[in-house]
């Protein structure tokens, strides 16, 4: 997640069967997650309680499925 010149990682569980964000909605894909928060203003928060807003997914050079 970039906020203008930060970065901020949020951790995406994949237990092999679904993926969350630890706790929540499961979902089958990333892409389904990412749709969710994405369309789902506000649930996203940081341990600050700031709101954590997805705009659009920001393309990887090294994409991988395993971080």
């Amino acid at each position: 997640l970039r906020r203008n010149d930060e970065v901020t990682h949020i951790k995406i569980q994949n237990t092999g069967d679904y993926y969350d964000l630890y706790g929540g909605e499961k979902f089958a894909t990333l892409a389904e997650l990412v749709q969710y928060y994405t369309e789902q203003q506000g649930l996203l928060r940081e341990k600050n309680s700031n709101v954590i807003e997805l705009k659009y997914p920001l393309n990887c050079q090294d994409p991988t499925s395993e971080r």
